[in-house]
């Protein structure tokens, strides 16, 4: 710090002094909070704002599952139903080729005899 004719010495400590008592001074908030009060506010605002998002994150996820519910109730489709029936026509076809296959030999086996 200057003196009053603006002279400054070094090594007097009240540069250190004056840092020191901002811990303590009211420079905060319009003059009504330290730097600790204005910090552990800030954080409180911070934590109570995450707080209320991860709550609104989560009752939009149960309204999100339960329009999907209430629309395969609705559309009557049932995945583990259908997959059932695909495997079905699968095994279905499969069993053709092995018929059309097994006659095809046959035939040739026939028609290679006369």
């Amino acid at each position: 710090r200057a003196d009053a004719t603006g002279l400054v010495h070094g090594g007097d400590g009240s540069n250190a002094l004056a840092m020191a008592q901002l811990s303590t001074a009211l420079t905060m908030s319009v003059g009504t909070a330290t730097f600790n009060d204005f910090y552990g506010t800030m954080i409180s605002d911070i934590g109570a704002q995450a707080r209320d998002a991860s709550q609104s994150m989560e009752r939009q996820q149960t309204v999100v599952n339960l329009l999907e519910n209430l629309q395969q109730q609705t559309s009557g489709v049932s995945l583990d139903e259908e997959m059932t029936n695909l495997i079905q026509q699968q095994h279905a076809y499969e069993a053709a080729a092995r018929y059309v296959t097994v006659m095809n030999q046959v035939l040739d086996s026939l028609l290679n005899m006369i």
